[in-house]
């Protein structure tokens, strides 16, 4: 496996399984699908804030998934509080 900083051509992939889960669970507060200039806009103010943000691909080239760490929330309510957020391609799960 291979784990490596996302860039901005991962978005499109990184959405896939960001787009499942808003579809079949109740883990992502949100109804709507997301889109690639949102998740471009969301990369860029992650790495703003000096958080990472990494890709996960199999020993073939093969996208597994992403996770990042950034501020829980709203910042000034939970300072120095952070998540970590993992979505695995539906692919990749089980």
């Amino acid at each position: 496996m291979l784990i490596r900083p996302a860039g901005l051509a991962d978005v499109p992939a990184m959405i896939e399984p960001l787009n499942w889960a808003i579809e079949h669970t109740d883990v992502v507060f949100r109804a709507t699908p997301a889109n690639i200039a949102e998740r471009e806009a969301y990369l860029r103010d992650i790495w703003d804030e000096g958080c990472p943000c990494f890709i996960a691909e199999s020993d073939s080239g093969t996208y597994l998934g992403w996770a990042l760490y950034h501020p829980y929330r709203d910042p000034q309510v939970w300072t120095g509080c952070y998540e970590t957020t993992i979505y695995l391609s539906p692919a990749a799960q089980g």
